[in-house]
């Protein structure tokens, strides 16, 4: 599927040469600040489009697809989908593209946190979208995560469904996002999907991603990380989402020496999907506040 982005045209795909492998970066260019945008776990970066669509058109967009995810597919055997796998490559990401904020949600969040704690002042300025580390387990679920990990190892992973119309992967992204608008789900399907030879529609995900995340950090070490991030952090929260079953995520917010947080009314976990005004409007607010070596 795959429509365009903007109307006038102006985006366009490039590949990123990233640790051996290549990633998709769909780009608006521009002559101003360049924005670098991280989707969350099982969507792609072209979901970002109702955001950069509401920014000014001064800023340069940059909208990464996470490996395993929309165009940074197919993935070559042998490489896992984890989060310091995804850390390694936005580490080599930033280094390509030099982006002067960050904005990211969900799990492209987590990994923007683990990235400003490990490299302070490589990146100005961050935005994080109903995220603020990831979620925390006990020291003593560590055992079973890993016995998990290697079981999953050596089980095939079914390939995610096709759909015969835009309309049924919509109900279907639904079903597994409540809370999120039918809009929402639209903008969601209509930057994850394309086309099968067949008229339906597949969504473009590796199907290795279904395996489970063996990394799960102690609330003390997210808090610890946190407290090493020293570059100017905004959380926006919504109001219905991942902070309603994660009270802590306000906590560790407070935690950070750096960070203030910001709660949108009425919208849940996907606030690029369902805000996208609001979320630009602080990305503007971001650009205008946070500072930093803009010429680089």
């Amino acid at each position: 599927m795959l429509p365009a982005m903007a109307e006038n045209g102006s985006w366009v795909a490039r590949d990123l040469p990233v640790r051996g492998y290549t990633m998709r970066c769909w780009e608006r260019p521009a002559a101003g600040p360049r924005v670098l945008f991280l989707h969350g776990f099982l969507d792609t970066g072209r979901s970002f489009a109702g955001v950069v669509e509401e920014l000014p058109r001064e800023v340069h967009a940059l909208c990464l697809d996470w490996r395993g995810h929309g165009g940074s597919r197919p993935v070559p055997e042998g490489m896992s989908f984890h989060q310091l796998d995804h850390l390694k490559d936005l580490a080599q990401v930033v280094e390509l593209l030099d982006p002067q904020r960050i904005v990211a949600h969900s799990m492209g969040a987590t990994v923007a946190y683990l990235y400003a704690a490990a490299a302070p002042g490589r990146v100005p300025g961050y935005l994080m979208l109903d995220a603020a580390g990831g979620f925390a387990s006990k020291p003593s679920d560590q055992a079973e995560a890993l016995r998990k990990l290697l079981l999953a190892e050596r089980q095939p992973k079914p390939e995610f469904r096709t759909f015969p119309s835009a309309e049924a992967a919509i109900e279907r992204i639904l079903h597994n996002n409540p809370g999120l608008s039918a809009e929402g789900a639209a903008r969601m399907v209509a930057g994850s999907t394309e086309l099968t030879p067949q008229g339906e529609l597949r969504f473009l995900f590796d199907a290795r991603l279904r395996g489970p995340n063996p990394m799960r950090y102690s609330e003390a070490i997210w808090r610890e990380l946190g407290r090493a991030i020293t570059d100017p952090v905004v959380v926006l929260l919504g109001e219905q989402g991942l902070v309603r079953k994660a009270p802590i995520l306000g906590e560790r917010v407070e935690a950070m020496p750096t960070a203030t947080l910001q709660m949108v009314p009425g919208v849940a976990h996907h606030l690029h999907l369902d805000a996208p005004a609001v979320v630009a409007a602080a990305v503007v607010a971001m650009l205008a506040t946070t500072s930093g070596n803009e010429a680089r």
